[in-house]
């Protein structure tokens, strides 16, 4: 977890999360090393989907909700998004990173 408290920086400390190799997961909020399904704050986490990191971030509804609504902007329906069979984990870190920059502007 992270001392983040704007949808900005929750936002880009979960793009952070998964962007290194084999941190970012699909179908589930987040899996083990075994690839078993996880709760996103599980410390046996070792990827996440988008949901999934920014929950691992910021754990109570509402401080993640904020950075959740930020994402819908920039790909829709983010479940849709992340878990596309084509989707791939750099493009769900760039739209992590899309929607950072615009609650940034937008002083969130």
């Amino acid at each position: 977890m992270t001392t983040a408290t704007k949808a900005s920086e929750v936002l880009a400390a979960a793009a952070n999360l998964i962007e290194p190799p084999g941190a970012w997961t699909w179908c589930t909020f987040a899996r083990d090393a075994h690839r078993e399904p996880v709760a996103p704050s599980d410390q046996q986490a070792t990827c996440w989907c988008a949901v999934g990191a920014i929950r691992r971030i910021v754990p109570k509804k509402g401080a993640w909700l904020q950075a959740v609504n930020y994402l819908d902007k920039v790909v829709g329906t983010i479940v849709k998004f992340n878990d596309a069979p084509d989707r791939t984990q750099a493009e769900v870190v760039a739209a992590l990173r899309e929607a950072s920059n615009i609650a940034a502007q937008e002083g969130n």
